[in-house]
C-alpha cells in the first residue's frame, strides 16, 4: 500500500497534543470505503481506522504465506548446496588421486 504515515496537530483542538494518522484523501485513493469525505464544501475529511483491521490482517497473512515459501525455497537451496559440496569435494579428492 502507498499509505504515508504522518504526525500533525488539530488546528481546533491543540491542546490534544501531536497525533499520528493518515491523510485521509491519499487514503481514500486506495481504500475509499473506510473514508468519510464532508459534503460541505473545503469540510473536512475523516477516517475510520478500525477498517484498517481486516486489511491488516489480510495483509499480515499474505505476508505469513510468502515468508513460508521463502523458507521452502531457502531449504531446497541449501539442500542443494550441500549435495553440490559434496559432488565438489568428491572431484577435488579423485583429482588428488591422480596426482
Amino acid at each position: 500500500m502507498k499509505l504515508r504515515p504522518v504526525s500533525y496537530l488539530w488546528k481546533k483542538k491543540p491542546q490534544e497534543g501531536i497525533q499520528l494518522g493518515l491523510i485521509a484523501q491519499e487514503v481514500y485513493e486506495v481504500v475509499p470505503e473506510i473514508v468519510n469525505v464532508s459534503n460541505e464544501e473545503g469540510g473536512s475529511w475523516g477516517m475510520n481506522y478500525m477498517g484498517f483491521i481486516p486489511i491488516l490482517i489480510k495483509s499480515a497473512q499474505d505476508q505469513q504465506v510468502l515468508i513460508a515459501k521463502q523458507d521452502q525455497s531457502i531449504e531446497a537451496l541449501m539442500d542443494m548446496l550441500e549435495k553440490l559440496e559434496k559432488d565438489v569435494n568428491q572431484v577435488q579428492e579423485e583429482n588428488n588421486r591422480l596426482r
